[in-house]
């Protein structure tokens, strides 16, 4: 991330970075807000936060999206995973004392290329640089998420599922410590680009009908017309408000920007993303 955004700076491109929920060390029951301190406890959230620090010391335009949960049609991650164990397991164990939101990846790319168009110029968008937190609304465990998918998969398929059982953290160990409280405030998001927060719920069904039925719909991203005021495996989690200044509203020609972050490998990747 340092790099990019030292280049980023000197050819005044905005830097689109996505960071985690993990800088915030999950302690305590109370959403956090982009004020609330940071305590990361482990390497991969240590590493994420310096990423963040690192772009905001190159003084570049940047939005850094904090997110949690993601899952998405692609890729090893927590719901496929529980849509391939449901077809070979009669039951599941899944922890229910770690809770957040899930987050689909389409969601994520969809407010991202929202917001950029929104701006529609670095001046603009300079104005609102900063941290963002990005996850849907309400609030479960990841045993409600996989009793949620397995609820979708058989309205969808007519398949019963296995029976998911709730388990604690601490009766399934792992290496890397995962926060028991991944509760994001998004209200400054909100309140900066007029965005409108769906539920958790809606997002699940657009993600499922696009994974079971094959449909290739879009994510949607509602913002309003005006400025108003993941380490380690999905295995790991399985066993056998306050309000910010508007940014001003400014039409110059569209812009270009760099969006950093890392692909399921845990690989840094960059990508050039243009508002349409």
């Amino acid at each position: 991330p340092a790099e990019l955004a030292a280049w980023c700076a000197a050819n005044n491109v905005p830097l689109v970075h996505y960071s985690t929920d993990y800088v915030y060390g999950g302690r305590g029951v109370t959403p956090f807000d982009e004020h609330s301190a940071c305590e990361p406890d482990n390497v991969y959230a240590q590493t994420k936060l310096a990423g963040e620090q690192a772009i905001a010391a190159s003084a570049c335009t940047h939005l850094i999206f904090r997110t949690s949960w993601v899952y998405g049609v692609r890729g090893k991650n927590f719901l496929n995973t529980m849509l391939a164990l449901a077809e070979t397991k009669p039951q599941l164990g899944v922890v229910n004392d770690q809770i957040g939101a899930p987050t689909p990846a389409s969601m994520i790319a969809a407010v991202t290329l929202a917001t950029l168009a929104k701006a529609r110029s670095v001046d603009q968008l300079a104005a609102c640089s900063g941290i963002y937190n990005l996850a849907p609304s309400g609030f479960i465990s990841w045993h409600t998420f996989a009793e949620a998918i397995m609820a979708q998969r058989a309205a969808m398929t007519d398949k019963q599922g296995p029976q998911v059982n709730a388990i604690p953290t601490s009766d399934y160990p792992t290496a890397a410590s995962r926060p028991l409280n991944s509760r994001l405030d998004c209200t400054k998001l909100s309140n900066t680009f007029g965005w409108h927060q769906p539920d958790w719920r809606e997002q699940l069904q657009t993600v499922m009908n696009e994974r079971l039925s094959g449909l290739q719909e879009p994510a949607r991203v509602d913002l309003q017309p005006s400025y108003p005021e993941s380490a380690g495996s999905v295995q790991d989690l399985i066993s056998p408000a306050r309000p910010e200044t508007p940014c001003p509203q400014v039409r110059p020609a569209p812009f270009r920007a760099i969006a950093s972050g890392q692909d399921n490998s845990g690989r840094a990747r960059s990508t050039e993303m243009k508002p349409a």
